[in-house]
């Protein structure tokens, strides 16, 4: 694996079913940067998922706006752009959660719908109780959301940190899960929406995975879900 930008020298060796070498072959490469990721970050309320998720960001090299609401009348920017749909083409993934969806109004939202159908990626991270009218919107998003008298809980495979979720029941007809609990259960779906993808995420504090001794499973789990 090329870590970073210049030329590199790989090796490519076949061996046969002894392990006896074949051949021996020089596999010299140029590896160039990608394009960074253009992520725009929405949330309600401040919170150390927050935190977290905009500090691995930014050190992931994704080229980040965000707009956090800290309390009623004040906001916290890294970027100004409104939440139009030429500023939201410029953009790879939106994340935001569900009072950041809310806050939107319907004006944006539906906005927001029409982007992602256009082929943007969006995250919607549910960390409180939904409305009957964000139920409805999600259902015609392709996600069925009800509350369930299920755990508060969960364990990733082969972690032993133990995270929040909400109790939410969750159905998608052509749903894919993007991550599972340690006994398979999903706690986050994604689908195809037109040109776009969305996903629905109800773990709610990831960041314990960085927290305590985890945080290549922290960064693989986002990296996996950025790349929907």
């Amino acid at each position: 694996e090329a870590r970073t930008p210049g030329r590199a020298q790989f090796r490519l060796r076949v061996r046969d079913a002894s392990q006896g070498l074949v051949e021996d072959v020089e596999v010299p490469l140029v590896v160039v940067a990608g394009a960074p990721l253009r992520v725009r970050m929405l949330s309600g309320a401040p919170s150390a998922e927050l935190k977290y998720l905009r500090r691995w960001a930014l050190d992931a090299g994704v080229d980040l706006q965000s707009d956090l609401a800290l309390r009623p009348g004040v906001r916290m920017l890294r970027s100004d752009a409104p939440m139009r749909a030429d500023a939201l083409r410029e953009l790879d993934v939106v994340i935001l959660d569900e009072r950041a969806w809310q806050s939107l109004g319907a004006a944006g939202r539906a906005t927001l719908a029409e982007s992602l159908r256009e082929g943007l990626g969006v995250v919607i991270r549910v960390t409180g109780a939904l409305t009957d009218r964000d139920r409805q919107e999600l259902q015609a998003l392709g996600f069925e959301v009800s509350e369930a008298d299920g755990p508060r809980s969960a364990r990733l495979a082969g972690v032993p940190t133990s995270l929040s979720r909400r109790p939410l029941r969750v159905e998608s007809r052509d749903g894919v899960p993007l991550l599972r609990d340690s006994h398979g259960e999903p706690l986050a779906l994604w689908r195809a929406e037109g040109a776009g993808r969305i996903a629905l995420w109800w773990l709610g504090d990831s960041f314990r995975l960085a927290l305590e001794g985890s945080p290549s499973v922290y960064g693989t789990l986002w990296s996996d879900a950025l790349a929907i």
